[in-house]
């Protein structure tokens, strides 16, 4: 199953990488080539993301900007992300403080799946019933197990952090890239686009991360990876972000 590639990455090679191309590779944003500026000084930024420093042409480290990525979604506390891939799709609820809880929906070849993630619980939706994964359990356990393993690393929301941080440096490009979400909205955004890097045995090339250009939280990210010699490429975008949600185990 293709949901399997793009899993959660750390810790990036130690190769030399070519410089990025200066033109952004993304699913459906268009750059407007006008000057970029210096992001906001607002003191609501998280510290890690004022330190950041964004301008045109200027690299960020991959560790530092995985931390401003995960403190700008604690700030926020919660929100959507929608998963648009070569054979799959999700719509995921999620909160964000020291674990990330998600609930939600992946379609892929195989139909619908359902879960629900409450760390250090996973739930799949057998069709009849809800299990909790777990590989030593009774019979329904043991395939929420199997499933779960597949499925909840295309649905969390924390791969984006995972990922970014798996690349040594992200080059910023214009701040005036406008990106079209699923639903229907648009950002404008800071693209930052990394050279191809490996981690944890998975390739990424084409890696692209939105930001939005005002708050600095994540806009969304497109990335071809390839494992186990399948390539599959996947946009994760963020939207919603600091609305309520909930997300409680199935009864």
């Amino acid at each position: 199953m293709s949901v399997l590639l793009l899993t959660a990455c750390s810790g990036g090679d130690d190769e030399p990488q070519a410089e990025p191309s200066p033109t952004s590779t993304s699913a459906s944003p268009s750059a407007t080539p006008t000057p970029s500026a210096t992001p906001s000084s607002s003191s609501d930024l998280p510290a890690s993301c004022a330190e950041l420093g964004l301008d045109a042409g200027a690299d960020a480290q991959g560790r530092a900007l995985a931390t401003c990525l995960d403190d700008a979604l604690k700030q926020a506390g919660s929100g959507v992300e929608q998963v648009v891939g070569d054979d799959l799709s999700a719509t995921i609820r999620f909160t964000w403080a020291d674990d990330v809880a998600y609930a939600g929906e992946v379609q892929s070849s195989d139909g619908p799946i359902g879960l629900v993630v409450v760390p250090p619980t996973t739930w799949v939706d057998l069709g009849d019933t809800w299990a909790k994964s777990d590989p030593d359990g009774d019979e329904n356990e043991m395939i929420a197990a199997d499933i779960g393993g597949l499925v909840a690393p295309v649905a969390d929301p924390g791969t984006v952090v995972d990922l970014v941080g798996g690349s040594k440096r992200w080059t910023v490009g214009a701040r005036t890239e406008k990106v079209d979400q699923p639903d229907g909205t648009t950002v404008t955004a800071w693209p930052l686009e990394s050279a191809p890097f490996t981690a944890d045995g998975t390739s990424v090339k084409d890696a692209v991360l939105w930001l939005d250009d005002d708050t600095l939280a994540p806009v969304g990210m497109k990335a071809t990876v390839t494992t186990d010699g399948t390539t599959t490429t996947v946009t994760r975008y963020f939207s919603q972000l600091g609305e309520p949600q909930t997300i409680t185990p199935p009864q």
